[in-house]
């Protein structure tokens, strides 16, 4: 059995939208594995135009991607930065998140 599923950016942004009226605190977007599929640029892309200015990916290879698309947000790396991997990551490009 197969399946499709549709993803609307308009809905995307919508419920962006909704998180940051309803929310208490911070709202940042978690693109992380291409986008949970559906393609890191096209959500980011679709999320920065509700207003999101941070995002979440879960490696350094994914901020890099999204920085040449993404030039002015924040963006956080969930792995943090490992030691063989300091030395390419600038602090402009991306930071790493702390648990």
């Amino acid at each position: 059995m197969t399946g499709c599923l549709t993803v609307s950016s308009d809905a995307l942004r919508a419920n962006y939208a909704r998180l940051q009226r309803t929310a208490t605190g911070e709202v940042a977007a978690v693109v992380k594995a291409d986008g949970y599929g559906l393609g890191a640029e096209w959500a980011a892309a679709a999320l920065v135009a509700a207003g999101a200015r941070e995002f979440f990916v879960a490696t350094l290879e994914e901020g890099e991607r999204l920085r040449r698309t993404l030039e002015e947000a924040a963006i956080y790396v969930l792995e943090g930065a490992l030691a063989d991997s300091r030395s390419t990551a600038s602090s402009r490009t991306r930071a790493p998140s702390s648990t």
